[in-house]
């Protein structure tokens, strides 16, 4: 948020809303699409290097606490044929 400049001074925008403590500092949360796009054209461009290491550290985190199997409840689209490569290439082993 402060690299997005988002402070007390900054108003909500147009049907959205930033989380704001009593002294009206952001907390952290935005709250629908007009407040999270205040931060979207900060955040990096992500590869599908960036996509596989986030993958197999989550699978690595999973396997240290015992878990055996999971199921991933919200897959966009765009992440499907990261899944699917992983796969292929037996980086999943749970």
């Amino acid at each position: 948020m402060q690299i997005a400049g988002i402070n007390k001074n900054v108003l909500d925008p147009k049907g959205g809303a930033i989380a704001r403590d009593k002294s009206g500092n952001p907390k952290g949360t935005l709250r629908e699409p007009a407040a999270i796009s205040l931060i979207e054209k900060h955040i990096p461009i992500r590869t599908i290097a960036d996509d596989l290491e986030a993958l197999a550290l989550a699978y690595e985190k999973y396997k240290g606490h015992g878990v055996v199997g999971i199921q991933d409840a919200w897959v966009d689209e765009e992440l499907i044929p990261i899944y699917e490569y992983a796969l292929r290439e037996d980086r999943i082993d749970i």
